[in-house]
């Protein structure tokens, strides 16, 4: 009865620091029937003679009038389209028609392409190809039969010509796929029609998929910007995350979880856009930035301009080693995707412990963090484990400028973690064997007497974990959160009563329940903003406009201004 009221108030402590997520955020909608027959005897039509000696406003008509009910009807009326589309003196009223008409039309192709055997030999009958499928992609969603069930995760499309659609394959493990969801990779693509022909033995329609919504669609000398909506394509993977499902046994037992700890692209990756990391706190999860990443896959501007990131990780193992599994995990992303942005910068969003570990991507530790663990320098100590160990414990920045928004960051730790309830929460973690190992072996190797006097209390028998970690007075915490950032720190503080301070002693008393003021500002913080929150700062408006404020401007800017 007693360890079943410990492990209760435990979860009750746990659940409190974060937010609960909802699984419904999308509707996939429901295939329309396709009302197009195959044609009894064989057609044959060729386009430049029947549309070549009419007016624009003749062909537009003779396309709006055109029968669809046989494939023969239906291919014509998609080259009337594309031809009028073709022309150079349409108006802009019968040009917006007509585009509408023909992406209509072309949703109708892919929906005949996806419920065809793979190979008809019946005579008369279509032949489509799907051409530019260069991801293999297998699964295709298109974006207006969805509709959003979270007011705040509205769907948006933008562009001209084109079917947008949600793209899908399953995620292989391997190569490239290491850093995309292990859910499967789903994009956003557009599909636009390339080529109607009438052959001999079947009727030949080509489809193009466009990748990239930089990408023009050109019929003739005319050219369109093709339709997309990278925010559909990631609602339908957040509608099949799973990671949610993860964030308590990660916790509790990070061991169980292992396969899943990464950082992955939520788009296709371009080598030429700013990195944007993302990385939850404690018991949390990836789903935690569904708002502000949606708001930023919806910005034409910002989503061209940022490649956003995901971390996941076990949240019960101590933050500086999952720390530097991350930032070997954003190593192997940046070399294997040789990614050389046109800024040569990361920015970096940490909502509690994620901000902790975020700042170790931006700062310079020299050998501080290491000093405030042990008496000597690693030549002067002898270990199997030392390699990594300093990996742990001595870090530099990935580039030259950076920044770091922390939200509800306990950089001088959590009176909670301290409390009754964090002891009971701490007590739930297991660490895994193999970081056991890690800090015990080298601990036992160059001697208990070579740990500062503050870092033995952490660092003694076994190692601290996350909770235990996040205790007021913790040495690398302290440290950590005096190091010079390279670029620039925006701090979100949460508060359950008060917005604003103007005294010391008044942001004495401002607290999310779980960080208090003190411990959530940065000294370096180039500014600062406070919002009702009670830990759960990412969600709030307020917060996600003032980041997205912050990330609209040029960083020619922004580094003159850290200059001055």
């Amino acid at each position: 009865m007693l360890q079943n009221l410990r492990v209760s108030f435990a979860v009750l402590c746990i659940l409190a620091l974060s937010a609960c997520t909802s699984v419904d955020f999308i509707d996939l909608g429901k295939d329309e029937t396709v009302n197009v027959s195959p044609d009894t005897k064989t057609v044959i039509i060729n386009a430049s003679s029947l549309f070549s000696g009419l007016s624009d406003s003749d062909l537009y008509k003779l396309c709006v009038e055109m029968p669809e009910a046989a494939y023969s009807q239906f291919a014509a009326k998609l080259m009337c389209y594309q031809s009028v589309l073709a022309r150079d003196n349409q108006t802009a009223t019968r040009r917006e028609l007509a585009t509408a008409a023909l992406n209509k039309l072309v949703g109708v192709v892919l929906s005949i392409h996806q419920s065809l055997p793979p190979q008809e030999a019946t005579f008369g009958d279509l032949q489509i190809r799907l051409l530019n499928n260069h991801y293999g992609y297998q699964h295709f969603y298109q974006v207006e039969k969805m509709r959003s069930q979270d007011p705040r995760l509205p769907i948006t499309i933008s562009g001209e010509l084109g079917v947008p659609l949600v793209a899908n394959r399953p995620n292989i493990g391997v190569l490239a796929d290491k850093h995309y969801p292990a859910e499967g990779l789903f994009h956003g693509v557009s599909l636009v029609l390339e080529r109607v022909e009438f052959g001999d033995e079947a009727i030949e329609i080509d489809l193009r998929l466009i990748d990239t919504d930089k990408e023009y669609v050109r019929y003739a000398k005319q050219k369109y910007r093709a339709r997309f909506s990278p925010n559909a394509a990631y609602l339908v993977l957040i509608e099949n995350a799973t990671l949610d499902d993860l964030r308590f046994t990660g916790f509790v037992n990070p061991e169980a979880v292992e396969a899943r700890m990464g950082i992955f692209a939520i788009t296709p990756v371009d080598r030429s856009k700013t990195p944007l990391l993302m990385i939850h706190g404690l018991n949390s999860d990836p789903l935690i930035w569904r708002h502000l990443t949606n708001e930023v896959l919806s910005s034409p501007e910002l989503n061209h301009r940022y490649q956003v990131l995901h971390a996941f990780y076990a949240s019960g193992t101590p933050p500086f080693y999952n720390a530097m599994r991350l930032r070997r995990e954003l190593n192997h992303y940046i070399d294997y995707f040789n990614i050389t942005t046109d800024e040569q910068s990361l920015v970096v969003i940490g909502h509690s412990m994620g901000g902790i570990i975020g700042n170790t991507m931006v700062s310079d530790s020299s050998y501080e963090i290491w000093d405030a663990a042990f008496k000597l320098r690693p030549d002067k100590l002898t270990s199997a484990y030392s390699d990594q160990i300093k990996e742990v414990f001595v870090f530099k920045p990935f580039f030259d400028y950076n920044q770091i928004f922390f939200i509800d960051t306990p950089h001088r730790g959590s009176a909670t973690a301290q409390s009754f309830v964090g002891f009971l929460g701490s007590s739930l973690v297991t660490l895994p064997q193999n970081v056991v190992a890690l800090f015990s072996g080298f601990v036992q190797e160059v001697g208990f007497d070579n740990l500062t006097e503050r870092m033995r209390p952490f660092l003694g028998a076994s190692p601290a974990n996350s909770i235990e970690a996040l205790r007021p007075g913790h040495p690398l915490t302290d440290t950590l959160s005096d190091l010079p950032i390279k670029g620039d720190a925006f701090s979100i503080i949460g508060s359950n009563g008060e917005l604003a301070c103007e005294s010391e002693f008044q942001c004495m008393r401002i607290t999310d329940g779980v960080v208090d003021y003190v411990s959530a500002l940065h000294p370096q913080s180039k500014r600062r903003l406070i919002v009702p929150s009670r830990h759960d700062s990412y969600q709030h408006p307020e917060a996600i406009q003032f980041i997205l404020q912050s990330l609209h401007e040029p960083q020619s800017i922004v580094r003159e201004e850290m200059v001055r």
